[in-house]
């Protein structure tokens, strides 16, 4: 009976030293954004042109994204299966499941990042780029997507976020996406390039993914109450100045010039 006990006691051990040990922290992150008129448009004020501070929350099976220029922040729990879009200009919240999330992404392009043997040092953090291309037409639609992203494979995440990171289970320290659709007369073109500056390891308050309570929780699976959110915090953007569709300053460029080299 003792033996017994041991053994388990030793399985047991040796279980809890060969888990699997998820990332769990906090990034601060910058980025440089160029879209066309059409594709700000579109996006009711969730896209921008210049420089975006933000901040990327992991822990376990949650993940929050918060951006300060639009002030919003993204709340994956795939514990929960809910997906949050949180306002906190207007103080309202969309919600709605994650598989829900899954089938508004149905039918769009996605890009499968591909492994090279490039490898790089970003903010201590040894780092793999993962390359990616698509040229396809869909739906008449001519589409032309690139990316370039240095992630770490040495800070792994939980592979139920990998679909809400760029398809990887990793922490993503650098990327470039850039895109080019045309469809008849309209062509709408995006490009983004992401970094990391400051990697903060330790345990994330679990309040970061909680909606405040005092916050209106809105039914995101509606279409007419999504787009009415969203108008309503563009209009406080507005008010704000923040949703430039100016062009970036040369002295941005030529800061983010700098310190990229792909």
């Amino acid at each position: 009976m003792k033996k017994m006990m041991m053994f388990a006691l030793c399985m047991m051990a040796w279980m809890t030293c060969n888990a699997q040990e998820y990332f769990e922290g906090s990034l601060k992150a910058r980025s440089y954004e160029k879209h066309s008129d059409i594709a700000i448009k579109f996006s009711k004020g969730m896209l921008i042109n210049g420089a975006r501070d933000s901040e990327l929350h992991i822990k376990g099976e949650k993940m929050a994204a918060v951006d300060h220029v639009t002030n919003v922040a993204t709340i994956y729990d795939v514990e929960k299966n809910k997906l949050y879009f949180v306002f906190h200009n207007i103080k309202k919240a969309l919600e709605m499941p994650i598989s829900h999330f899954e089938k508004m992404k149905q039918g769009s392009v996605s890009i499968k990042p591909v492994a090279t043997s490039t490898y790089k040092t970003i903010s201590g953090a040894n780092c793999r780029l993962y390359s990616a291309e698509v040229n396809t037409n869909q739906n008449g639609a001519q589409i032309r997507m690139k990316s370039d992203s240095y992630v770490c494979e040495e800070m792994p995440i939980h592979p139920s976020l990998a679909g809400f990171n760029n398809g990887l289970p990793y922490v993503g320290m650098k990327y470039i996406i850039d895109s080019n659709n045309r469809a008849g007369m309209i062509q709408i073109n995006s490009y983004t390039a992401y970094e990391v500056h400051e990697v903060i390891r330790g345990e994330v308050d679990d309040a970061i993914f909680v909606v405040p309570a005092d916050y209106e929780i809105v039914d995101g699976t509606s279409n007419a109450k999504m787009l009415s959110v969203y108008g309503e915090n563009n209009k406080v953007m507005k008010k704000m100045k923040k949703n430039t569709t100016k062009e970036p300053t040369e002295e941005v460029k030529f800061d983010i010039n700098e310190e990229w080299d792909f």
